[in-house]
């Protein structure tokens, strides 16, 4: 720091007063004034207050308490005045809600690989829209997957666990018996008995 910098350390108490001026203010700042440099020494301004536009200022705000506004909540917000302590309140007032639950609907366990397909019929972040890196987990063990062909596409199979949908698959489930030899597992329910990082054994 330089002498005009208070802080605190061993050398503070031998850190030169700062001279400052608020009397001649009516907005409450005050001027500092900064003892001269000496030569091939200068001050540099590292931030300055200035104003931002309605629009700026909502969108910094909402960004700041929301998990991300539109712009049409932006636009919402200026026309309803800008006023933060409104918007805090009428948040306060709103009914309690589980951002948990929000999420679990519209997520489920893991799944290796992407798909387009997801579960046919539902849009991204829409309920019931699954994301997933793998198809089963650990805690699977001992529960039951069931395989159904697709009501939708019938050249789909549909993977369930628990009565809830893990992932949807084209074509036919197969059983890996050996390198040759893999036959067709049909629609139905089978007890998971042990799992891997991406598929049910």
């Amino acid at each position: 720091g330089q002498g005009w910098e208070p802080y605190r350390g061993r050398y503070s108490a031998t850190t030169h007063t700062v001279p400052l001026s608020c009397a001649d203010s009516e907005l409450g700042d005050c001027l500092i004034f900064l003892p001269p440099l000496s030569a091939g020494r200068k001050y540099v301004l590292k931030s300055y207050e200035y104003s931002i536009g309605e629009r700026d200022e909502a969108a910094r705000f909402l960004e700041r308490t929301t998990f991300g506004a539109t712009t049409s909540e932006i636009d919402a917000f200026v026309a309803d005045g800008n006023d933060h302590m409104d918007w805090v309140r009428s948040q306060m007032g709103l009914p309690i809600t589980s951002h948990r639950k929000f999420f679990r609907e519209r997520a489920n366990n893991f799944h290796a690989e992407t798909t387009w397909m997801g579960t046919l019929d539902f849009g991204p972040c829409e309920k019931g829209a699954r994301y997933r890196k793998f198809v089963f987990v650990p805690k699977d063990v001992g529960r039951y997957l069931t395989i159904s062909t697709s009501s939708i596409d019938a050249n789909y199979r549909v993977l369930s666990v628990g009565g809830h949908i893990r992932s949807v698959i084209p074509g036919r489930v197969k059983l890996s018996v050996s390198a040759t030899n893999k036959s067709v597992v049909p629609d139905g329910s089978y007890e998971i008995c042990s799992v891997a990082a991406e598929v049910a054994i």
